[in-house]
C-alpha cells in the first residue's frame, strides 16, 4: 500500500508542473498578440478644445493586401462630446519607412453625422503606418496609428 501512495505523488506533480507551463504559454502568447494589435484610438492637442481622441474603424479587418479599404474616423473631446473637425487628412506608408504610398481626405459621412469616411489601399502584406491630420479653424495636429495588412489565406 505504500508503494502505490509514493507512484502517485510523483504523476500528481508532473501534472502540476505540466499545468503550469501551459498556462503560462497561453498567457504569454495572449500578451504577444495584444502587444501587436494596433492600436484603435490616439489622443492629440486641438487648443481650446483640449485633448481629442480620435477614433479609426477600418473595414474590412484585417485589412487585406490590394484592395479598397474604407477608414471611419470619429473624434471627440475628453467627456466624450463629438468633435467635428473642419478636415481630416491622412497618409500611409509601409513600416520603418518614411516614404509615402498614398494620401486621401476623409469627407463627412452625412448631414448631421460625426463620421468622416476616407479610403486607402495597401499594395502587399506587412505592416504599415497611417499619419492622420486633423485641422479645426486655425489649428491643425496629427496623430499616427500602426496597421497590419494580412494576406488572406482561404
Amino acid at each position: 500500500m505504500d508503494e502505490i501512495k509514493r507512484r502517485s505523488k510523483p504523476i500528481w506533480f508532473v501534472y502540476l508542473i505540466f499545468s503550469a507551463l501551459l498556462a503560462f504559454l497561453i498567457i504569454t502568447s495572449m500578451r504577444t498578440t495584444l502587444a501587436e494589435a494596433p492600436a484603435r484610438e490616439a489622443v492629440m492637442d486641438l487648443g481650446p478644445w483640449g485633448l481629442v481622441t480620435l477614433q479609426l474603424e477600418p473595414d474590412p479587418h484585417p485589412l487585406p493586401p490590394d484592395s479598397q479599404v474604407r477608414l471611419e474616423f470619429n473624434a471627440w473631446d475628453s467627456r466624450r462630446r463629438p468633435i467635428l473637425p473642419d478636415e481630416i487628412e491622412y497618409a500611409y506608408g509601409r513600416a520603418g519607412d518614411d516614404l509615402v504610398v498614398g494620401t486621401g481626405s476623409a469627407q463627412m459621412e452625412g448631414p448631421g453625422s460625426s463620421t468622416f469616411i476616407g479610403r486607402a489601399q495597401f499594395p502587399e502584406a506587412g505592416k504599415w503606418w497611417l499619419r492622420v491630420w486633423l485641422r479645426k479653424g486655425d489649428l491643425r495636429s496629427q496623430v499616427r496609428f500602426n496597421l497590419k495588412v494580412v494576406e488572406q489565406t482561404r
